[in-house]
């Protein structure tokens, strides 16, 4: 096919306005259209162009302006020819793709599948058409993340986000999602005098704005009317569809308490039932009527998640120009009709006229594994939705490349949210036709499978499952021979059943399961590498770098896998264990050795030789919570002398983004935790450390180091799992405690523990129970204190180890319990002269009031060794 140079000649049609200044020629086919600035146009154009070569006719491109966005028209003209008409380039571009699917057979699968017939049967002069249509969902976006997605591929099958050259539907200034964030700092720094005197729902000075204020209301639709005024400004010379109309106003990100509580904001939040529905609902009203007044084309987007979730108890509703986005669909637990919140996405019908969906199409809780959303339920929320009046889905579906059936499942959702009514059984058997070519029916039986036994739970991943997933993939590949694409796509598939395999493998030993350690370390290594270095997303020049980390992440990976399989330590069976090897916990300064007694093969050390040396300490911090831990090594008698590495206990923390544990007592190398799961949650957090060298072992001969290989959060909710008790309260007279802190000022209680700090040799069980309420901290505010505090004879604070967490804002009695013991004692051989210890409550500069009771402290005897504890 060879393109030929477009001639200039302009055409007439009566009624609308025909794109046609440009004419392009491919084989027997004319397609006409305007030479003017619309991307879309252009795009659609060359398409046709390009997949019609054979075929005789002409095509002319129309803008009608009484058509609906994104909707297309095919009518065939008396004079043979068809015109493909929008109301803009968005729905000709969408109907010169929906035309080339449907009546051309023409598909994109996958980035990099396109799925042509060899020879198009079809002349356009012969069609009798008149029909129109649209897309059901006006706003279709699965999220990928950085595994990224391209572009081209995603506005050939219509996604109106992230697609090529910007077609589609763009979200306003300043960001898509949580603006409260963007609009209280523009406040802070605009209207400080707003701020310091109102209570938040917390019961302390309030650092967000008042949303029931209506000068508050004013600006920030001030604000929000300038965004969209720029917004304009940017897009002038451009298609009408580049120009922004949907715009978000939404809370901050987690579960609340950020919200005002002066008399009206509290009023109204009370007058809707539980959260803060009705607040937000009269302040995003208030605000989208005062942008209503200037824009009146422009939506307003804001959620119904955390405190905003359920829809109020009285009869008050959104206005018509706001979109409410429910948080509610998760792949264990999708929206379905009679499910707990398909029933409150219908009660939210009551109280807003338009609605979208923000689903979470991936698991937030440990490695990803083998798991689908089922096809038919894809189709069946969609439905659901529909039908609720949902326009809008957003699907988060964050590392793609790491999941199973990932491209099937992205070209499924966009199918579906165009027209949810399509045989879902015939797509999914032409997908799988054209993205594996001969090895589609060993796939097929894999999808099934794993659509009729995954649960949230894991446990289908045993032996069985791995038998028969393999021995499909198996003949998948076999057939495939041949075909180097449909053949990459199955080695793609292989990747997450073989890195499921590696997670899981001592326990499938155990049942019988036997592999080829050295064929799939390779061929696991292989795989991975060409995924990436195959992968379109990874192509744009901003991705080269992050290209390049995930490849030597890949080798990395499987050098682990080399030493597989590492076993859980007996003293977790059973426990929730996050197992995070040295591939993946490196600090910033880490360099990787070689070492036969590290679990996988493989240690790191920080590279700065002047660390190496006694005392020796190290720790986490969590930035958002102001709270951490340590532990420390001050002589060679608190170090192990066998050189062989050992578990320790470094604390108890809520892991989440901005968490770091450092490696040294210089601080300076970091490993950055990430979320285990969707909601923060407190874990035990342990390391395994080797001490080598004359600096930590008396007559060692080996290079000074203090060497890592894992890192483990364990979710470990039993204190007592490991010990027995070994004696009684060592509290002396403890009676419940209530402090109120003051700001500036220090307020604390103390009860005294009946036991020499350097003498203790049993574990201590410290539990009892805490609440609080109107704590804040942050911004030079200390955090709260409950635990163990030992006063030297002067009074004076000798050391202290934290026993429960207080977090701001305001929170009903939970209970608390920790074991400790050695770590009292390294801090107390640290001191000189008499030490009492105590067990205290505190608030240093600290607004807020914190009350305990039942606080006992327990010595524990442990049953079998629990190294570090």
């Amino acid at each position: 096919m060879s393109e030929r140079m477009p001639s200039s000649r302009v055409m007439r049609a009566v009624g609308m306005a025909v794109l046609a200044t440009l004419s392009v020629t491919c084989g027997a086919v004319t397609v006409e259209y305007a030479d003017g600035k619309d991307p879309a146009v252009k795009f659609a154009a060359k398409e046709l162009e390009r997949l019609l070569g054979s075929v005789p006719g002409r095509i002319l491109f129309a803008e009608d302006s009484s058509m609906d966005g994104q909707q297309w028209r095919f009518r065939s003209q008396s004079d043979g020819s068809l015109e493909i008409a929008g109301r803009d380039g968005m729905g000709i571009c969408y109907g010169a793709m929906t035309f080339l699917e449907k009546y051309a057979g023409v598909s994109w699968l996958a980035p990099d599948t396109e799925i042509v017939p060899s020879k198009i049967d079809l002349d356009i002069a012969s069609l009798r058409l008149d029909e129109t249509a649209k897309p059901v969902f006006v706003y279709r976006e699965m999220y990928t993340g950085k595994d990224g997605m391209d572009g081209r591929w995603r506005l050939r099958n219509k996604e109106t986000r992230r697609a090529l050259h910007g077609v589609g539907v763009p979200v306003g200034s300043p960001r898509d999602c949580h603006t409260f964030d963007v609009y209280n700092a523009f406040l802070k720094k605009a209207h400080p005098e707003f701020y310091g005197k109102r209570k938040g729902r917390s019961g302390t000075i309030c650092n967000f704005f008042c949303q029931s204020d209506e000068k508050t209301r004013d600006i920030i639709a001030d604000e929000l009317c300038r965004h969209i005024e720029t917004d304009a400004r940017k897009a002038e010379g451009k298609p009408a569809y580049l120009r922004p109309t949907f715009y978000d106003l939404s809370q901050p990100d987690g579960s609340g308490g950020f919200e005002c509580a002066c008399p009206k904001c509290h009023s109204l939040c009370e007058s809707s039932g539980d959260g803060s529905t009705g607040l937000n609902i009269d302040f995003v009203n208030a605000v989208a009527e005062r942008v209503a007044k200037r824009h009146p084309d422009v939506l307003i987007q804001t959620f119904a998640y955390g405190p905003t979730e359920k829809p109020p108890t009285n009869d008050v509703r959104y206005a018509d120009n706001v979109v409410v986005r429910y948080c509610r669909s998760w792949i264990f637990r999708p929206l379905l009709p009679g499910s707990e919140h398909g029933k409150m996405l219908q009660e939210w019908s009551r109280h807003a006229s338009k609605f979208g969906i923000w689903g979470y199409w991936r698991t937030f809780r440990g490695s990803l594994f083998p798991f689908v959303v089922p096809m038919k339920t894809i189709q069946d929320e969609l439905r659901f939705c529909r039908d609720c009046g949902v326009t809008r889905y957003f699907a988060e579906d964050e590392s793609p490349l790491s999941r199973s059936f990932a491209m099937l499942q992205h070209w499924m959702f966009l199918k579906l949210t165009e027209d949810p009514d399509q045989d879902v059984g015939a797509l999914t058997s032409k997908f799988l036709a054209g993205y594996y070519g001969k090895a589609a029916m060993p796939i097929e039986r894999y999808l099934r499978h794993l659509e009729s036994v995954e649960e949230e739970s894991r446990a289908y991943l045993d032996r069985d499952f791995f038998e028969k997933v393999n021995a499909w993939l198996d003949e998948a590949e076999r057939l495939a021979a041949g075909d180097e694409r449909s053949l990459r796509h199955v080695h793609w598939e292989r990747i997450v059943v073989d890195r499921t395999m590696y997670d899981r493998l001592g326990e499938l030993q155990k049942a019988g399961y036997r592999y080829d350690k050295e064929k799939v370390a390779a061929r696991f290594v292989a795989n991975v590498k060409d995924q990436i270095e195959n992968w379109s997303g990874f192509f744009p020049n901003h991705m080269k770098a992050y290209r390049e980390q995930r490849l030597v992440a890949a080798v990395n990976e499987g050098r682990l896998y080399s030493r597989y399989p590492v076993e859980i330590p007996e003293q977790f069976a059973g426990l929730e264990v996050e197992d995070i090897h040295w591939n993946r916990c490196m600090g910033s300064r880490s360099a990787s050795v070689e070492d036969d007694d590290a679990c996988a093969g493989i240690a790191f050390y920080n590279n700065r030789n002047d660390v190496h040396k006694l005392p020796y300490s190290l720790g986490f911090y969590n930035a958002q919570e102001r709270s951490g831990d340590t532990i420390s090594f001050e002589t060679q008698a608190d170090v192990p002398q066998d050189e062989k590495f050992h578990l320790y206990k470094i604390g108890r923390g809520v892991v989440v983004a901005g968490l770091y544990m450092t490696y040294d007592p210089t601080w300076e190398n970091r490993y950055y935790a990430n979320t285990p799961g969707i909601i923060p949650e407190e874990w035990e957090i342990w390391v395994s450390i080797k001490f080598q060298g004359p600096n930590f072992v008396k007559g060692s001969t080996k290079e000074n180091r203090v060497l890592f290989d894992r890192l483990m959060y364990v979710k470990n909710d039993d204190p007592m799992r490991g010990y027995e008790k070994a004696g009684d309260d060592l509290l002396a007279g403890f009676k419940p405690m209530e402090v109120k802190g003051v700001n500036p000022g220090c307020k604390f209680q103390a009860c005294r523990i009946n036991a020499d700090p350097r003498a203790i040799k049993d574990d201590l069980l410290v539990t009892g129970r805490v609440k609080s309420s109107g704590v804040e901290y942050g911004k030079g505010l200390s955090s709260p204190f409950v635990g163990l505090w030992a006063v030297d004879a002067n009074g004076g604070n000798a050391f202290s180890i934290s026993c429960a967490n207080v977090f701001p804002g305001t929170h009903e009695w939970h209970d608390f319990a920790v074991v400790e013991a050695s770590r009292i004692r390294r801090h107390a051989k640290k001191k000189t002269g008499p030490l009492k210890l105590t067990f205290r409550v505190s608030l240093s500069c600290q607004p807020g009031t914190v009350s305990v009771e039942d606080v006992k402290v327990v010595p524990l005897r442990k049953k079998t060794g629990e190294a570090g504890s």
